[in-house]
């Protein structure tokens, strides 16, 4: 059985195939119940009409879980493309799988899961992200994530670059801090005489100021004398 699932947009379609060896309608029900968990339950299932979806246990089960059943003609696979594409795509990638040497060991329930992995975590262009992570939000790791890992002797000298950075950095920010400032924490009284910076229109300058009064500790009110 190919159980596709169409996500997003028409255009944004992700199989997410599963396979069955003994189709029986117990068993058909219980695999449907499995993809309906993690994925949640479909509005529409279109299939052939093989004796498990023509079963009246299954046709009992899709009423209860309100879902519209649609049979495909028989001897016309285009009518139902989106499955017999997902069909050829799982058969492509079993008999790659099948002449690699490295499983020549597996048997196929082996085979469809390696391959099941694969494919789910491969970049769709479609939707523009693995088929694994628009489903679950993240991307999960794989062998290519382990075998990627940089050798440790590049990691030490990425780390000796970014030191040495980082002490430039630090040397730059002190000698900026070494430049003198204006003191701002002094405390003025009443009466006390400052110099106040003029921004009055287009004249900037130093004017000479008396406090009269203090309103916090880094504001005062001044009197001052502006010529125009």
């Amino acid at each position: 059985m190919i159980d596709l699932e169409v996500i997003g947009r028409e255009t944004q379609r992700d199989a997410l195939l599963s396979t069955l060896f003994q189709l029986v309608q117990n068993s058909l029900i219980n695999a449907l119940n499995s993809v309906f968990r993690i994925f949640g339950k479909s509005d529409l299932i279109v299939s052939d009409n093989g004796p498990p979806f023509n079963s009246q246990a299954f046709v009992d089960y899709a009423r209860q879980m309100k879902i519209e059943l649609k049979k495909s003609p028989a001897y016309s696979p285009e009518s139902n493309g989106l499955a017999e594409r997902g069909v050829q795509t799982a058969k492509s990638g079993l008999k790659k799988l099948m002449a690699d040497p490295k499983y020549g060991s597996c048997k196929i329930p082996e085979l469809v899961e390696v391959f099941l992995f694969s494919y789910r975590n491969s970049y769709c262009q479609a939707l523009g992200c693995s088929p694994a992570s628009k489903i679950f939000s993240f991307v999960p790791k794989t062998d290519l994530d382990s075998n990627l890992k940089p050798k440790q002797e590049k990691v030490k000298k990425r780390v000796r670059f970014d030191l040495r950075v980082k002490e430039k950095v630090i040397d730059k920010r002190e000698s900026v801090n070494e430049k003198p400032r204006v003191r701002k924490n002094d405390d003025y009284a009443v009466g006390d005489l400052v110099w106040y910076r003029c921004e009055y229109k287009t004249m900037r300058s130093w004017l000479e100021a008396v406090v009269v009064g203090v309103n916090s500790k880094n504001t005062y009110y001044i009197d001052v004398s502006v010529e125009e």
